[in-house]
């Protein structure tokens, strides 16, 4: 099967801002386009880059255009900045409602804050959360209704919504059992991808039954994923019936491309990247072919309407109702002189023409919808004096990721990473500070750093635990983060241990059918391991500092934890736990500025 990488190289070289025709079903032709506008993996950047408010401005420029517009998010929307966890989710819903949305999904970190909080959000949504794959172990039955029909005339569109199995550990493990440590919610995963494909093909077949003309996914998935029977590619090839796929979670800027089904049939599937910096956009067009572009700019734009005075319409009112602001009367006044010489003789009847702006330009530079934009700013404005203060200094930046937004915590050992497992070792007085690449969500700048800085960092609210594992259990540690080494959230920073990596050696680890850790079979690819200094014994116990979500929850399928004595459950929440280190070292470790950090992983290659 031709991979998905490949086949976007010609694509990608492609503007994207241009629309891109592709060799899809033709099916029913409605009357007017039906324009889908879409989003994923937002992760509370509310302002960035276009930005929630741009969005809201070009969802009604589109319904100037035709009367048919969508408007989907691919799930990931409520964590990733302070304003998501220190809100707990609830800003991000404010605002997506505001924005208007037709049909959302939960991606693998809408779960992140716990199932009541969960299941609260997604009682505060305008519109119902649906997934096909988020299923109740027992009855294996779907949590929320899978697919929803729209009309858009003659024409039915049915969004099927596809949460990735990788969720039950990419989230958190423990938040979808009860108090017995019994499964009691699913994804639908298992070790061959049947039971996905199964629970998506019948969400296909039932919209079908419904009368869906057109059946478009919209799905957590990712092209890109550390187990490829859950990827978009291989969904696609296990399922027939879908015409596109709407897909998010591994971030990626995917204009366009099409992948053949079970049937040989063309699906386009398209992701629009992370934190609005583009909007995604699938075309129906009215002989019933698909498109799909990529939106990186969003202007306020002036269009010429016609309007019939009513009987009692003064040009104050008409301004209010038509342009929003009674004060832009005098414009429709002498936009229309030659037909109004005189206002107070306006009559019923007559044909004005109105100039209509669609957005404004707000203190960012930034074409926005002002209600939308106020809301935003209304929000984070609760949390300025907080965010602003100063925790300490940085002589020079450290780097979760680079200029290209790839994350190098996630393949290499990292300054910033090596200072957070000090801060974990150091706070929790362990032998050993542990953290995951994918507990590290950003930058920190060089000069002053801010509360809101370090809480960008660590913006999951994650406890840091004290616990007492046996030698061999680290090793196991150590062998699960790397199993899938290049690129992948598992990826360890540490403080008190040196090992090497081999990555030329495949993987030894092996995994259940819902991706936790079984077994090490075969050449290690860690070695030489050494806790300050001494090389590790497997027998003896060391003490770590490291977040819950391994070492209680056992996230990422972390399950060798569960051999692990907790000391102390909760000693700190993360974010704090930085800026107490940052407070206690005024002046950081000069090694941690070194583009490789300390030394303590060494790589073969």
């Amino acid at each position: 099967m031709r991979s998905v990488k490949s086949i976007k190289v010609s694509v990608m070289a492609a503007a994207l801002s241009a629309l891109i025709s592709l060799p899809v079903y033709a099916g029913i032709k409605p009357d007017h386009d039906i324009i889908i506008l879409h989003t994923n993996d937002v992760h509370c950047g509310m302002d960035q880059n276009i930005g929630y408010a741009g969005l809201a401005l070009y969802k009604k420029q589109m319904q100037q255009k035709t009367p048919y517009v969508a408007l989907v998010d691919a799930g990931d929307a409520v964590q990733g900045e302070p304003i998501g966890s220190m809100s707990s989710g609830e800003y991000p819903i404010k605002v997506m409602n505001k924005v208007g949305y037709d049909f959302i999904i939960p991606g693998n970190h809408e779960f992140d804050y716990g199932m009541d909080v969960f299941f609260k959000l997604s009682k505060l949504t305008d519109v119902p959360y649906h997934s096909a794959t988020f299923i109740d172990s027992i009855t294996n039955k779907p949590i929320f209704d899978s697919y929803q029909i729209f009309n858009y005339g003659d024409v039915k569109v049915a969004f099927v919504g596809i949460t990735t199995p990788e969720t039950l550990n990419s989230s958190t493990p423990t938040f979808f059992m009860n108090k017995k440590g019994e499964q009691i919610y699913s994804f639908t995963e298992d070790s061959t991808g049947e039971k996905f494909y199964k629970n998506v093909q019948t969400a296909i077949d039932d919209a079908k039954k419904d009368g869906a003309d057109y059946i478009i996914g919209v799905g957590h998935v990712g092209e890109d994923g550390p187990l490829e029977i859950w990827n978009a590619e291989h969904l696609i090839a296990n399922t027939s019936g879908l015409d596109a796929l709407i897909d998010g979670h591994s971030h990626e800027v995917t204009p366009g491309i099409t992948l053949k089904d079970k049937d040989g049939k063309d699906v386009v599937v398209t992701q629009a990247g992370t934190k609005l910096k583009y909007i995604g956009k699938l075309t129906i067009d009215t002989e019933g072919k698909l498109h799909t572009q990529l939106i990186d700019k969003v202007d306020v734009s002036k269009e010429n309407i016609s309007y019939t005075v009513k009987s009692g319409d003064t040009f104050q009112k008409i301004a209010r109702h038509e342009l929003g602001n009674y004060k832009l009367w005098k414009q429709i006044a002498d936009e229309n002189i030659r037909t109004v010489k005189d206002p107070k003789k306006l009559m019923p009847g007559m044909i004005l023409t109105l100039t209509k702006t669609l957005g404004v330009i707000n203190s960012e530079g930034k074409a926005v919808d002002p209600d939308v934009d106020r809301l935003i700013k209304s929000l984070y404005s609760q949390f300025d004096a907080l965010f602003a203060q100063v925790i300490g200094h940085l002589d020079q930046p450290l780097y979760a990721k680079n200029s290209k937004e790839e994350w190098l915590v996630r393949v290499k050992e990292t300054g910033i990473g090596d200072l957070i497992a000090h801060a974990y070792k150091e706070k929790t007085e362990s032998d050993i500070g542990f953290i995951h690449g994918g507990g590290i969500r950003d930058n920190l700048p060089a000069g002053d750093i801010t509360y809101k800085d370090l809480v960008k960092v660590q913006p999951f609210g994650n406890w840091i635990s004290k616990v007492e594992i046996k030698g061999e259990d680290l090793m196991n540690v150590l062998e699960m983060a790397v199993s899938k080494y290049p690129s992948s959230g598992p990826f360890p920073s540490v403080a008190g241990v040196t090992f090497t990596l081999n990555t030329t050696i495949p993987s030894p680890v092996k995994v259940d059918d819902k991706g936790c850790f079984d077994k090490v079979e075969g050449e290690r690819r860690v070695s030489d391991v050494k806790v300050n200094g001494e090389p590790l014994d497997l027998d003896k116990s060391y003490t770590m500092g490291v977040a819950e979500y391994y070492a209680i929850k056992y996230g990422d399928g972390f399950t060798m934890f569960k051999n692990a004595k907790i000391i102390s459950a909760q000693v700190t929440i993360d974010s704090d736990l930085i800026i107490e280190y940052f407070k206690n070292h005024p002046s950081v470790d000069k090694r941690f500025y070194n583009e490789n950090g300390m030394g303590n992983i060494t790589l073969i290659k």
